[in-house]
């Protein structure tokens, strides 16, 4: 993302969002949803991420012998982390 013109970035520390959630519950109420959605996104991608790389990994491994044992630990990781186990 590039800026094409000036902007103003504005800090909120951890106790001015808990206040600020306090004085207004739909605004923070809206706050954490979007946190939440934006972690939930990239721990799907990461998710993703890692078993395409574990996929890679075991076919440069299967040649050694060790290709059911390395996919397997890191599938049940994945699917453990994508709440599916």
């Amino acid at each position: 993302m590039k800026a094409i013109g000036d902007i103003v970035v504005g800090v909120l520390q951890k106790n001015d969002i808990l206040e600020l959630t306090r004085i207004d519950h739909h605004l923070g109420r809206q706050l954490f949803y979007n946190i939440g959605m934006v972690l939930s996104a990239r721990l799907r991608k990461a998710n993703i991420d890692i078993l395409k790389l574990t996929t890679a990994s075991a076919l440069l491994l299967k040649k050694a012998g060790n290709f059911v044992l390395i996919i397997c630990y890191y599938l049940h990781k994945v699917l453990f982390l994508c709440n599916i186990l």
